[in-house]
Parts: structure tokens; C-alpha cells; sequence
């Protein structure tokens, strides 16, 4: 193809170039084509677009009662990181606030490396991925933010973090199967939540 102004060649490639409505959807789709092509500008957005993660909402989950609560269920496979935002969570009696990841064939219970720190003092826990110590007197308002979990590259282990009010934390798990669940739970598992919410987001 040549380029010319006032009569005068300035580009003269011999490739050709073919206007991406010639080319089979598919093939261009699959990026098989050799052909080169003009491509839409929205369709250059697109194709970037695709290569960052995809973000799913998961809607606030109260977190008043019972000694469990599931937080996400159903997660597809793919997802690479979780993020969670706690809010004013609280328990009736003192105790390890975790959180347990789940496979198609129930929850981890136990395994869990890692632990928990708060005001200078720490505590090992293998019972979930450590989030927050809370008391019976803890103030609903204290006790919020945030936990990030990440899935090792070419694995399912799962390593996070959190920082929650004085807490934090560091845990990891190597599940047996594909991450497809997540719940809030205690170190003993007995005691009871009375306050807060939990929402949460994860990438594919």
C-alpha cells in the first residue's frame, strides 16, 4: 500500500492491509489471523479491557447472629483474590474472629498456618485465615476493616492479610480442590455474633 501527498510517495509498504469486516469473526476473535487489519478503536478498548481482572460485587452480609455466617458462596473458578470490608463486628463473648475457606466438599477447619497480633501480643491459629480479636465489651463501631486473600499462582493455596481495629493478621491454607466458598466463624467456633456486616469483592 502506498501513501502519497501532492503526488508524491511518503509510505510505500507492500503489505496488505484488510479491513477487519473481510476477516472471519472467529478467526479474528481467536487471534489466528495473519492477516494484518484495521481495527476499530472500540475494539482495541475492548481487547484491553479483557486483560485486566473482572471485578464481582458481593453485597453486605449482616453478621448478628449465629456462630457462622456464609459470606460467599458459589465462587467461580478462576478467582485469583478476595477482598473483604468488615464493618462493626462484634461477638457475646471473647474469642478469634477467622475466616474459612470452603471446596465442593465443605468448609476447612482446620490446617490453617498463621496467626493474629494485637497490641504487642500474638496467638497462633490453624482453625482459619486470622482476622480480628473481639471481647463482649468490644464497641460495635471499633472493630472494621479489611482482609485480602490471593491464590498463589499455579496453586490452591491461599495466603491474606488483615488489619482490623489493633488486630493484625497474617494466615494461609493449601485447600485440596478449587476455592468455592467463604465464611466468618470463631477460633472455638461457639461463640455468637451480635453485631456488624460483611461485603466483599473477587477477581477473575
Amino acid at each position: 500500500m502506498a501513501i502519497k501527498i501532492s503526488g508524491t510517495t511518503v509510505i510505500d509498504d507492500s503489505r496488505n492491509l484488510t479491513n477487519i469486516n473481510s476477516l472471519a469473526e472467529a478467526t479474528w476473535e481467536a487471534g489466528t489471523s495473519t492477516t494484518e487489519t484495521v481495527v476499530s478503536p472500540a475494539k482495541v478498548k475492548a481487547a484491553i479491557e479483557a486483560l485486566g481482572a473482572t471485578a464481582t460485587e458481593v453485597s453486605e452480609v449482616a453478621t448478628t447472629s449465629g456462630t457462622a455466617v456464609n459470606i460467599i458462596t458459589g465462587i467461580p473458578s478462576g478467582v485469583n483474590k478476595i477482598e473483604l470490608y468488615i464493618r462493626s463486628i462484634t461477638l457475646g463473648v471473647a474469642d478469634y474472629i477467622v475466616i474459612q475457606l470452603g471446596t465442593s466438599g465443605g468448609f476447612v477447619t482446620t490446617g490453617y498456618a498463621g496467626g493474629i497480633t494485637q497490641g504487642g501480643a500474638g496467638l497462633s491459629i490453624s482453625t482459619g485465615l486470622g482476622l480480628v480479636y473481639s471481647t463482649s465489651t468490644t464497641l460495635a463501631t471499633i472493630n472494621s476493616g479489611t482482609m485480602n486473600i490471593h491464590r498463589v499462582p499455579g496453586t490452591n493455596r491461599w495466603v491474606a492479610g488483615s488489619q482490623v481495629y489493633l488486630s493484625s493478621a497474617g494466615s494461609s491454607i493449601l485447600l485440596g480442590s478449587d476455592l468455592t466458598q467463604l465464611r466468618v466463624t470463631t477460633d472455638a467456633g461457639t461463640a455468637t455474633f451480635s453485631s456488624g456486616a460483611i461485603s466483599a469483592r473477587y477477581y477473575t
